[in-house]
């Protein structure tokens, strides 16, 4: 019993040195222009063929395949600036990335 209550205190304390140091991370102000990141390689050729598509013929890019890393990467840098994203600063990451990669837009 007392071995878990120690336990229970060193983690509760673990968890606000986490916070801690995670919140002094993110002192950045939201940009101006959201910068997107580099995704990986295999993603960004499949976007770059995407763009040479879509700028061809008006081809949109499914994107199911890289879907996962181009998130994995936004959220990375939306947490840089901000762990919990209005909707307008999520409106400002998806038009950056729709206006870097014109092959995301949605159709319609």
């Amino acid at each position: 019993s007392n071995a878990e209550s120690t336990a229970g205190t060193s983690s509760s304390q673990d968890t606000i040195i986490l916070s801690g140091r995670s919140t002094t991370e993110r002192c950045q102000s939201w940009p101006k222009q959201f910068p997107i990141p580099q995704f990986a390689y295999e993603t960004e050729m499949y976007l770059e063929r995407g763009n040479e598509d879509y700028k061809k013929n008006g081809t949109l890019l499914t994107t199911s395949k890289i879907k996962p890393d181009i998130l994995e990467k936004l959220a990375e840098t939306v947490y840089t600036y901000t762990a919990y994203p209005s909707g307008s600063q999520i409106s400002d990451v998806a038009e950056a990335l729709v206006n870097k990669y014109p092959c995301l837009k949605e159709p319609g």
